[in-house]
């Protein structure tokens, strides 16, 4: 991958979450709609770095539950070149983005960094995650970080992950299929 200004970001999460999203979308809205089904998930699809992937949002899991956590952003204007052949734990998919604004959010939802793309429909979300912990103590921070790269598409990709899975993601995925849940392509509400 070429050089990229990354600007960083410290702030607390819970829940094992926090967002990106266009601003229209709001994390837990009851009219998510993924793979044109109309319905609220159990359990959603998940890779141990993106849970829920409603049109406009994603859910981006931490190692462990809470606390600080630096997250270096770039808002890009095309794919970078090389950015699949990575080593390490990454996940990536696309959100739409009817204003063509895009935020990274806590898990309260407070806007962290934003970036309009202007006329732009759809964006891809790519997350690189470096030294993943898990077993820290509640609430402190650990030496996990992250690496977002924005950038607008116009075409709609599959959602990708990287041949690389660290011990967390490994124990949230079988967590999944321990509870009898496919954690890739994950549980709708009867």
């Amino acid at each position: 991958m070429t050089d990229i200004e990354l600007m960083r970001y410290t702030f607390r999460y819970d829940h094992f979450r926090y967002f990106v999203r266009a601003v229209e979308a709001a994390p837990f809205d009851p009219k998510w709609d993924t793979e044109g089904v109309t319905s609220s998930f159990v359990f959603p699809p998940h890779d141990g770095v993106i849970g829920r992937r409603p049109p406009g949002c994603i859910e981006i899991m931490p190692g462990h539950e809470a606390g600080p956590l630096d997250v270096d952003v770039a808002w890009l204007d095309q794919e970078p070149v090389g950015v699949y052949d990575t080593d390490g734990v990454a996940s990536a998919c696309d959100i739409l983005t009817p204003s063509g604004h895009v935020v990274l959010a806590d898990h309260l939802n407070h806007v962290v960094a934003e970036h309009n793309f202007g006329d732009v429909s759809r964006c891809r979300v790519f997350i690189e995650v470096y030294e993943r912990a898990w077993q820290v103590p509640w609430g402190t921070k650990s030496e996990e970080h992250h690496t977002i790269l924005v950038w607008p598409t116009s075409n709609e990709q599959p959602w990708w992950r990287s041949a690389a899975r660290d011990e967390r993601a490994l124990t949230f995925l079988d967590g999944y299929r321990r509870g009898g849940i496919d954690p890739e392509v994950g549980q709708r509400d009867p």
